[in-house]
């Protein structure tokens, strides 16, 4: 009885054992150990400088442990960011993308997946080789690349881009000229390309020792190539005194021009000759120049409207000299007024006149309609069209006649400051006019003449300051106080 108690007791004891030891052997044939071992790859893959244009990439020596670049010269070596790619599954610090002080040796740490390290020294340099001059006569094509040496070029007097050459000028070049005598000139069959970014502009400057108004010549170009486009450009303190302009288009020149800026010049920001013209003006701002524009003709200044900035130059008037229309034409309006330096003459053409024109006229001139042409005046109230005497006294100009009888219509818009010897701020004889909401002002004679044969549409015009009365008739020798 005994023995059957103890040999009962045993099985309890020995069963659950062996079932224990069998579970653990079926689990460990059903999973087979998995290896543990961990990577101890700690290499750098790559190391590019980004915030610099174009991005600066480094030599990566894994033997040596070192990483070397060159920057361009002037570059802030005290805030660079480094974008590093390393191995799999590995660390680094200073981590990657951080912006770090490279005055001096940075060390990166690179901890692999094992937990073991290695050490790289990233070294940066800066560019010493210097800009290169340029001077003399270029007959081939070239492209002038951003050097990264803060000034990329120097040229030394005359540069002439002759031939049939074409001078490509890549974003962010930085050239500088040696002094007054300083010029590029473009020939008439060469060709100037020049593609700027509004983070990297192509700039022209003065000598480094004289970064005054007027420090050197200016850019000269007699070339109608086509190719000949500037996006964003930067032409300082050219323009010498007694100059045409920082930037000069001669003869049947044409450029593409947008984006970019003319400031400090002692003469002209611009000066276009003869038949010269813009082939596109958007988005630049001239101003800090003695004059921003002068021109021979109102059809150069087609391209010009509010997208630019003329404004906070010594003459705030874009000039024209001498004009004869001839061929229909717009003119847009400005952030500052036209200057009619010589008379107006309207053949057989359409001239548009946008709201917000403001035109002054130079002493002793006139703005003629002749019986081809038609005027086409339009303000509004908010916006009106003001002709105006430049100096802004009684009989300082002309003023306007009409001899058209085609479809003239003139509305919200001020003239004055005519009447100079016979004329009037407004003369119309033998012409077809619509007159609405205009006003007249400050004549030295009458406010407006006109003739019995005047086909004339009235409402809304009023009359202030004119001396000899609001309205003459010609025919019938008589003044009144307003249009009949």
């Amino acid at each position: 009885m005994r023995r059957n108690y103890y040999n009962i007791l045993w099985i309890a004891i020995i069963l659950p054992v062996l079932l224990l030891s069998a579970n653990s052997c079926s689990s460990d044939d059903d999973n087979p150990a998995v290896p543990t071992t961990k990577s101890s790859e700690k290499k750098i893959t790559s190391f590019m400088i980004s915030n610099l244009t174009p991005a600066v990439s480094g030599i990566i020596d894994n033997n040596t442990m070192t990483i070397t670049a060159t920057v361009p010269a002037l570059t802030d070596l005290t805030s660079l960011i480094p974008i590093i790619t390393i191995s799999e599954k590995a660390a680094i610090s200073p981590a990657s993308g951080v912006a770090q002080d490279f005055s001096n040796p940075v060390i990166y740490t690179i901890t692999a997946e094992d937990g073991s390290k290695a050490q790289f020294t990233a070294t940066i340099s800066l560019s010493n080789e210097g800009p290169l001059t340029l001077s003399g006569e270029m007959n081939e094509n070239r492209v002038l690349k951003n050097r990264g040496d803060g000034i990329d070029y120097i040229v030394d007097g005359y540069l002439s881009i002759a031939g049939n050459a074409l001078l490509t000028i890549e974003a962010g070049v930085k050239i500088a000229f040696t002094g007054v005598d300083g010029e590029i000139v473009v020939e008439e069959n060469a060709g100037i390309k020049i593609t700027g970014t509004s983070e990297n502009p192509v700039i022209f400057t003065g000598p480094v020792n004289n970064q005054n108004p007027g420090a050197w010549r200016g850019i000269r170009i007699r070339s109608n190539r086509s190719d000949n486009v500037w996006n964003y450009v930067v032409i300082e303190n050219a323009g010498i005194n007694n100059g045409e302009g920082a930037l000069i288009l001669d003869y049947e020149a044409q450029l593409s021009l947008k984006n970019s800026r003319i400031s400090g010049s002692l003469s002209n920001g611009i000066y276009l000759f003869d038949n010269a013209k813009f082939l596109a003006f958007e988005n630049n701002v001239i101003n800090t120049c003695a004059k921003p524009i002068t021109c021979y003709r109102f059809s150069q200044v087609a391209k010009f409207d509010m997208s630019s900035d003329f404004s906070n130059n010594v003459v705030n008037l874009i000039t024209v000299n001498n004009e004869s229309i001839e061929s229909n034409l717009t003119i847009h309006e400005i952030n500052i007024p036209y200057l009619a330096a010589g008379s107006i003459w309207l053949g057989n053409a359409t001239l548009t006149i946008e709201a917000g024109v403001n035109i002054a006229f130079d002493s002793g001139t006139y703005f003629y309609v002749n019986e081809d042409g038609i005027i086409k005046a339009n303000g509004n109230a908010q916006k009106p069209i003001r002709l105006y005497g430049k100096n802004q006294q009684a009989g300082y100009w002309k003023g306007l006649e009409i001899v058209s009888t085609h479809d003239n219509a003139l509305s919200y818009c001020t003239i004055e400051h005519g009447g100079m010897n016979d004329y009037a701020d407004l003369k119309i004889e033998y012409a077809k006019l619509s007159l609405e909401n205009c006003s007249f002002r400050h004549s030295a004679n009458f406010g407006i003449m006109l003739s019995n044969y005047t086909e004339l549409s009235h409402t809304g015009n009023s009359f202030t300051d004119c001396k000899n009365g609001n309205v003459y008739n010609t025919d019938e020798d008589v003044v009144t106080d307003n249009l009949p």
